[in-house]
């Protein structure tokens, strides 16, 4: 999906800040957690967790079930 390519993009299209310490490679490195964020919002992350099954289930799901209703 093209708007998740572009998220992870902006993401991790980071540069690293000088001088090259612990913190900032850490800070640089590791994604920060979800609930460190101040618009950390679980209703979102909800919505977002039944969009991605419901891609899968149309990506990898239906398929079987029209290649088993065909034999």
């Amino acid at each position: 999906m093209p708007d998740q390519l572009e998220m992870w993009q902006e993401k991790h299209n980071m540069p690293i800040k000088a001088p090259f310490n612990n913190a900032n490679i850490r800070a640089w490195r590791d994604e920060p957690r979800a609930i460190e964020s101040a618009d950390f919002d679980p209703t979102a992350l909800g919505q977002q967790r039944e969009l991605k099954k419901k891609h899968f289930l149309e990506r990898y799901e239906k398929p079987k079930e029209l290649n088993e209703h065909a034999h």
